[in-house]
C-alpha cells in the first residue's frame, strides 16, 4: 500500500518516484494538524484562485459524527464561525443528515442539545429533502427503462390495468387507498409499486423511532432505500415478465440495519425451516410493525405480500387468516378488532403472562351481559316491556346463559345466549329455550372470537393491577401500558 502510494503522490505532482518514498509517514510527521494551518491552507489555494470564486466543502453523514462526543459539536461550530470569520463567504460548507435536522435532537441530553442548537444557527440555508425525492433517486437509479421496454411496459399495463389496480389496490381504511396507479407511474416504477416507496420510508421512519436499527441514527435516507429496494430488485431479477416486488422482500434489504433481538421469533423460524408463507407474514409485519398510518388487516396484507396480479386474492386472504391465525396460537402475533400486530419477545412474554392470569367463575358471562343489558340497552331504555291499556312498564329478569344478572323481577325474563362459559346450545336446545314461558331469548351468533377477545380484556386489567407492586423493567412497563390501552 504505501509503495503504492508513494508511485501515485509521485506521478501526480510530476517528481521522480525514487525521491518520494514513505510520503504517509511525512505527512503524518510534518504536517500540523490545527484549525489555524487548515486556514492557511485555504487561503493559499484561494489566492490562486479568480475574484468570485468559492470554495464548498461537502461533508456527509454529519449525524453520525457530532451524536458521539460533545467536543465534536464544539469543534464543528468552532470551524464554521472561524471560516466565516476568514473568508467572509468565499468558504461554505455543506452537511447532510440522513435524518430531518430537528429529529436529531431528541436523544441528546439537555446540555448536547443546547449545543447543538448553537451549530444549527450557524448554517443559515436548511433544506428538507421530502419522500418525493426518495421517489425520484429511486426511479433515476434503479428504474429507468430503456425507450423499448417502456413501450413493452406500457401496452401491458394497456391490456392489463384494469386487473392490476383491481389486485394492488387497499380497501378504505388506509391513506395510500386513495392513490390511484396510471399508466406512466407503473411504467415508470415497474416492477415496484409506487406507494411502496412512501409506505417503506414510513416505516423506517417508525421503526428507528422506536430504537429497531444499531447505532445512534438510522440511515433512513435515499440512499439506504435505494440498497433495500436494489436487493428486492436482484431477488425478482429471474421472474416472469408480469411480476412484482412484494413488500416483505424489504425486510431482508433492511434486516443488517436493524437489532436482531426484537426479530428474534423470525431468526428462530427461520432456522427450523417452518412454513415459508408464515415467514413472510411476519417480516412483513415487523416491517409495519410501528406504522400507526396502516392498518394491518388481512385484505391489506393480502396486497402487500402478493406477486403478481393473476393470483386469486380470496385465497390468498383464506391462506393468510389461517397462517395468522395459527401465529396467534403462540403469541408471535396479536390480532385486535382485525389489525394484527407482531409481537416481540418481551411482549410474548408479557401476553403469555397475561393469558395465563386466572378469572373468576362467572366473570366473563358478567362483563358481557353488563355490556349488553347496562352499555347498550340500558342508556337510551332501548328495550321496555309495556302494558297496552295502561302504558306501564313491566319489570324483567335480566339472564345471560341461564343464569340471573343482578336482582331477578318477576316471571318474565330476557335470557340472553351467549355460551361464555358453557357449550353454545344446540339448536334444538334453543327452541326448547324458546318455547319457556314468559321468556324471551336473544341469541347471539356463535363466536368464540367475541368470548376469547372479551377474557383477553379481564385478564389484561387484572394482570395489570396485579403487576402494579412488581418490579418491572421500564420496557416491560411500556409494553404493558401499550396492551392495555390497546385492549
Amino acid at each position: 500500500m504505501g509503495d503504492e502510494l508513494d508511485a501515485t503522490f509521485a506521478e501526480a505532482l510530476g517528481r521522480d518516484p525514487a525521491s518520494t518514498t514513505d510520503i504517509a509517514t511525512k505527512y503524518e510527521n510534518e504536517t500540523p494538524l490545527s484549525l489555524d494551518s487548515f486556514i492557511n491552507d485555504i487561503r493559499e489555494y484561494l489566492a490562486t484562485k479568480p475574484t468570485g470564486f468559492r470554495l464548498i466543502f461537502l461533508v456527509d453523514e454529519i449525524g453520525q459524527y457530532i451524536s458521539r462526543d460533545p467536543r465534536t459539536m464544539l469543534n464543528l461550530q468552532t470551524l464554521i464561525e472561524d471560516l466565516a470569520v476568514a473568508f467572509n463567504g468565499r468558504v461554505w460548507v455543506m452537511v447532510t443528515a440522513q435524518e430531518e435536522v430537528t429529529d436529531m435532537v431528541k436523544s441528546m441530553g439537555s446540555v448536547q442539545k443546547s449545543d447543538y442548537s448553537k451549530i444549527l444557527g450557524r448554517f443559515e440555508i436548511k433544506v428538507k429533502l421530502s419522500s418525493q425525492n426518495a421517489r425520484d433517486v429511486i426511479e433515476k437509479r434503479l428504474l429507468r427503462k430503456k425507450p423499448e421496454t417502456d413501450k413493452i411496459i406500457r401496452d401491458y399495463f394497456e391490456q392489463q390495468g384494469e386487473v392490476i389496480k383491481t389486485r394492488f389496490t387497499f380497501p378504505g381504511d388506509t391513506s395510500f387507498s386513495d392513490k390511484l396507479l396510471d399508466e406512466d407511474s407503473f411504467a415508470r416504477f415497474y416492477p415496484i409499486l409506487p406507494y411502496q416507496v412512501e409506505l417503506f420510508q414510513n416505516c423506517l421512519i417508525s421503526l428507528s423511532n422506536h430504537g429497531a436499527f444499531e447505532g445512534n441514527y438510522a440511515s433512513l435516507g435515499a440512499r439506504s432505500m435505494l440498497s433495500v429496494f436494489q436487493n428486492a430488485l436482484i431477488e425478482i431479477k429471474d421472474g416472469e415478465f408480469g411480476s412484482f416486488v412484494p413488500f416483505d422482500l424489504f425486510f431482508e434489504g433492511t434486516r443488517p440495519l436493524m437489532k436482531a433481538q426484537p426479530f428474534h421469533t423470525i431468526i428462530l423460524l427461520e432456522s427450523k425451516d417452518e412454513d415459508p408463507f408464515s415467514i413472510r407474514l411476519l417480516k412483513l409485519l415487523y416491517i409495519l410493525k410501528y406504522e400507526s398510518g396502516f392498518k394491518t388487516t388481512v385484505k391489506n396484507l393480502a396486497v402487500l405480500i402478493s406477486k403478481d396480479s393473476e393470483s386469486d386474492r380470496r385465497e390468498t386472504e383464506r391462506l393468510i387468516q389461517n397462517s395468522l391465525d395459527r401465529l396467534a396460537r403462540y403469541n408471535y402475533v396479536q390480532e385486535v378488532n382485525g389489525v394484527f400486530e407482531f409481537q416481540t419477545d418481551i411482549q410474548q412474554e408479557i401476553l403469555k403472562r397475561i393469558i395465563a392470569t386466572e378469572l373468576n367463575q362467572g366473570e366473563i358471562r358478567n362483563h358481557i351481559a353488563e355490556i349488553f343489558f347496562d352499555e347498550m340497552l340500558g342508556r337510551n331504555n332501548f328495550l321496555k316491556l309495556k302494558h297496552d291499556r295502561t302504558g306501564l312498564d313491566f319489570p324483567y329478569t335480566k339472564k345471560i346463559d341461564g343464569h340471573d344478572y343482578k336482582k331477578p323481577f318477576g316471571d318474565i325474563k330476557l335470557n340472553l345466549v351467549t355460551g361464555a362459559e358453557e357449550d353454545y346450545p344446540t339448536e334444538t336446545e334453543l327452541r326448547t329455550l324458546s318455547m319457556a314461558h314468559y321468556e324471551l331469548v336473544i341469541a347471539l351468533p356463535k363466536n368464540r372470537k367475541l368470548i376469547e377477545d372479551v377474557a383477553l380484556l379481564l385478564r389484561t386489567h387484572r394482570f395489570s393491577s396485579q403487576a402494579g407492586t412488581e418490579q418491572m423493567s421500564d420496557e416491560k412497563q411500556a409494553v404493558l401500558a401499550s396492551k392495555k390501552e390497546g385492549e
